[in-house]
C-alpha cells in the first residue's frame, strides 16, 4: 500500500493511518498539512483521538512539511507486525500542544524499528498547564520492552526545541521498559546519534534529556553518541536536572553545552550501569545548584565498594582518578533451588550470604507466582563480590513485599570485569563554571508571590518570590525587558524596590501566584531565542574534531565545521575561530606512559599521573612520558589512557596517531 496525503490545510480531525489485520503496510507519505484543534485528552481505547498525525503498522513512513498546533501528540509512529524500516520525520513545525513527536515499537514480540531519522523539526511554545495526568515528552523515542525486537539505528539531529515546553519526564526522552526475560535482556535501543540539536527550554523543564532503561543494572540502551548539542534552561523558578542516564552503556558525549540547570545532578544524574565505556569530554558544563551538587550518582544496587549515592561538584568530577578495581568472587552463574511464592517476572532479588555484598539475580519466568527461571545480573560481568559456591542461598525481594521463599544455588564465582569505581572518562578537557555567552537568551525567570492580592487586570506591579534565582548573579534592573507568563508582550521594568517590580504596559490578566516573569535583559525586546555564540565565548575553537564520526561537518543551520582543527562546542559553528598550536612531540626515546622511569608502563604510572594532574608533587615525574593524549599538557585524561594501556585495553595513545 502506498499512500500520499499532502497539500491540505486546516484539517480539524487529524490524519490517522492504522493497518487493519496483521499485514504490514508500506510506503506512506504525509506532507504539507496544517492540522489543529484535535482533542487534547484522548478518549479512544488506543488513544488515537489526541494525535495530529498517527501511523501504526507501516514501514517506509515519511512525514514532513506539516504544521500542527492545539493537538495532544503532534506526530506518532508505532511499529507493528515485524520490522518497520526507514521512518523519516523532518521539517515539521509543532507548537501549542501537549506532546511533540513520538516514535515507538508496539511492544509485541518481534517488532522492530530500524533507520529512524528525526531532523530539522521545530517544537516550541507548548502548553504551560493542562491539568492532565501523566508525563510530557516533547521528542520521544520509546520501546515498551519488546522481546526479540526494539529500535536499532537512529539519528536525531538539527532539531530546535525552544520556548515554554512545560514540566516533562524528558524534553528529549529515549526509553525502554525492557524486563530481563528471554529475548529482552539487553540492548533494546541501540546505535543512535543525537547531534546538532538545540533544547532551550523554559524554567519548568524536568529532565532536559533522559535516556532510561527502567530495569537497573540492565543496560538496554547501548552505543549512543551525543555530539554538539546545546542544552540550555532559563535559570530560576523550578529547580531541575540536566542530563539523566539510567541503564545506558557505551555512551559518548563530546562538544555539548549544558547550561542553566540547578537541581541535584544539574549536569549529570546517572547510575552505575552507565559506567561501561562512558566517555564524556570536551563539553561546556555550568550548573547552578546552590549546594554544588552538579554530579549525582544514584544507585542502591551498585556491585562494588560503598560509593553510592554520591554528589560531586564539577571541579571534583573532572579531577577524579579513574580507579581500577576488579572485585573478587562475584557471582558468575547460578541456578534456581526453590521457587517460593508471590513473585513476578522482572523482580530483582538480592542474594544473601555472610561476608558477601550486592549480588543480584532477576526473575525471568514464573508459574502462578513460583519462580521458574532466573538470570544473574551484571551483563556477563558477574554480580556482587565476596561470594562462595553454595546451594540453597537465601534471596530477598525488596521491591515485592508479597514475595518470599526463593533460594538459589551459586554454581560459580570469579573475578569481576567491571573496572571502574567512577565512569572511565569524565571531562578532563571540558570547560566548567563559565557563561557560554549566547547571543540572545533570557537571564532568568521568577515567580509571582502575592499576585492574588491584585484583582485588576490592569496591574502594573507584582511581588516576586524572594531568593528564587539562587546563584545566577542576576536580578531585575531598571529598563529590563520582561515577559509575563510567556504571553509574548514586551514590557519594560520602570521600578525595582526589593522583591517588587513595576512595569509598563499593564497586564491583560489578573496576576496569579506561580505565574512566571521572564527577564530578557536590557537589549532583547523581541524575545527571540538565539543560541549562537558571541565572539568572546570560550566555547569557540576548543571542541573535539568529529569529522570522522559520521555526523557530517555542518552545524544546525548548515555552516561548515573545519575538516581539520578544533570545532566549536555546541550546535552552532562560529566564524570567529583561531586554530590552536599543534601539540609538542615527545623527545626521541621516551617510553610514553612510563612516568617514573622504571622501564615499564603499569597501573602505578597511571596513579602517579593522576596525582600530578590534580596538583600534587610527584618526585622524578617525567611530564614528557605522561603527555599521551596529544594536548600538550598533563591532565587526568592522560592518567586514564595510561591505565587503559597498562591493562591492555588500548595498544597506542592518541599522541601516537
Amino acid at each position: 500500500m502506498a499512500t500520499t496525503s499532502s497539500g491540505n490545510s486546516s484539517l480539524p480531525a487529524g490524519i490517522n493511518f492504522t493497518v487493519n489485520g496483521s499485514q504490514q503496510g508500506s510506503g506512506i507519505t504525509i506532507s504539507n498539512n496544517t492540522i489543529h484543534d484535535v482533542s487534547l485528552f484522548p478518549t479512544g481505547s488506543n488513544g488515537e483521538l489526541g494525535n495530529g498525525i498517527l501511523t501504526q503498522g507501516y514501514t517506509g513512513v515519511h512525514i514532513f512539511g506539516n504544521t500542527l498546533y492545539n493537538v495532544g501528540t503532534g506526530i506518532g509512529v508505532i511499529a507493528y507486525y515485524g520490522t518497520s524500516d526507514d521512518t523519516e520525520i523532518y521539517n515539521n513545525n509543532l507548537y501549542s500542544s501537549y506532546d511533540g513527536i513520538s516514535v515507538s515499537t508496539s511492544g509485541d514480540a518481534g517488532d522492530n524499528l530500524t533507520n529512524v531519522q528525526i531532523y530539522n523539526n521545530k517544537l516550541h511554545d507548548f502548553y504551560k498547564d493542562l491539568n492532565a495526568s501523566g508525563s510530557r515528552e516533547v521528542l520521544n523515542l520509546a520501546d515498551p520492552g519488546t522481546i526479540n525486537g526494539g529500535i536499532n539505528g537512529f539519528n536525531i539531529y538539527n532539531n530546535n526545541l525552544y520556548g515554554h515546553l512545560g514540566a516533562a519526564t524528558g524534553l528529549l526522552y529515549v526509553s525502554t521498559n525492557c524486563v530481563p526475560t528471554s529475548g529482552c535482556d539487553s540492548q533494546n535501543i541501540i546505535n543512535g546519534n543525537i547531534y546538532n540539536n538545540i533544547i532551550a527550554s523554559s524554567d519548568e523543564a524536568g529532565m532536559q534529556v533522559k535516556l532510561e532503561s527502567t530495569v537497573l543494572n540492565s543496560a538496554a540502551i547501548h552505543n549512543i553518541n551525543m555530539f554538539n548539542n546545546t542544552f540550555a534552561k532559563i535559570p530560576g523558578d523550578t529547580k531541575s536536572a540536566g542530563l539523566f542516564f539510567e541503564g545506558v552503556d557505551n555512551l559518548t558525549m563530546n562538544n555539548n553545552i549544558e547550561w542553566g540547570f540547578e537541581g541535584e545532578g544539574d549536569i549529570f544524574l546517572f547510575n552505575s550501569s552507565c559506567w561501561l565505556n562512558w566517555n564524556s569530554d570536551f563539553n561546556f558544563l555550568q550548573g547552578f545548584n546552590p549546594s554544588g551538587q552538579d554530579i549525582d550518582g544514584r544507585d542502591s544496587t551498585f556491585s562494588g565498594p560503598s560509593v553510592y549515592p554520591f554528589t560531586l561538584s564539577k571541579t571534583t568530577w573532572r579531577s577524579l582518578t579513574p580507579n581500577i578495581w576488579n572485585p573478587n568472587n562475584v557471582i558468575l552463574t547460578a541456578s534456581l533451588n526453590s521457587g517460593g511464592s508471590g513473585y513476578m517476572v522482572g523482580d530483582i532479588l538480592s542474594v544473601i550470604q555472610n561476608g558477601a555484598s550486592n549480588g543480584q539475580v532477576t526473575v525471568t519466568s514464573t508459574s502462578s507466582g513460583v519462580v521458574s527461571g532466573i538470570m544473574v545480573n551484571g551483563g556477563g560481568n558477574g554480580s556482587g563480590y565476596g561470594y562462595t559456591v553454595a546451594n540453597g542461598v537465601t534471596t530477598l525481594d525488596p521491591g515485592n513485599k508479597n514475595a518470599s521463599g526463593a533460594t538459589i544455588n551459586i554454581t560459580s564465582v570469579g573475578s569481576g570485569t567491571n573496572p571502574y569505581l567512577y565512569p572511565s572518562i569524565h571531562d578532563p578537557h571540558s570547560i566548567v563554571g563559565q557563561d557560554p555567552l549566547f547571543t540572545a537568551f533570557p537571564l532568568f525567570a521568577m515567580q509571582v508571590s502575592n499576585g492574588v492580592n491584585f484583582t485588576s487586570t490592569g496591574s502594573t506591579t507584582v511581588n516576586m518570590i524572594a531568593n528564587s534565582n539562587y546563584a545566577y548573579n542576576h536580578s531585575f534592573t531598571l529598563n529590563d525587558y520582561i515577559e509575563y507568563n510567556y504571553d509574548g508582550v514586551v514590557r519594560k521594568v520602570t521600578s525595582v524596590v526589593g522583591n517588587t517590580i513595576t512595569f509598563t504596559p499593564e497586564l491583560a490578566t489578573t496576576p496569579v501566584n506561580g505565574d512566571d516573569i521572564i527577564d530578557w535583559g536590557p537589549t532583547n525586546n523581541t524575545f527571540t531565542y538565539n543560541l549562537q555564540l558571541q565572539n568572546a565565548s570560550s566555547a569557540i575553537g576548543v571542541g573535539l574534531n568529529l569529522s570522522s564520526s559520521g555526523i557530517g561537518t555542518t552545524d544546525i543551520i548548515g555552516n561548515a565545521r573545519p575538516a581539520a582543527g578544533a570545532w566549536d562546542i555546541g550546535a552552532y559553528q562560529s566564524s570567529n575561530q583561531t586554530q590552536p598550536a599543534p601539540p609538542p612531540v615527545s623527545p626521541p626515546g621516551t617510553l610514553l606512559g612510563d612516568v617514573n622511569g622504571d622501564g615499564k608502563v603499569n597501573i602505578y604510572d597511571a596513579e602517579l599521573t593522576a596525582q600530578y594532574a590534580i596538583g600534587n608533587t610527584v618526585a622524578g615525574f617525567n611530564t614528557a612520558a605522561a603527555e599521551v593524549d596529544g594536548t600538550g599538557k598533563v591532565n587526568v585524561y592522560d592518567a586514564f589512557l595510561i591505565g587503559e594501556y597498562a591493562v591492555g585495553s588500548i595498544s597506542k595513545y592518541p599522541a601516537q596517531n
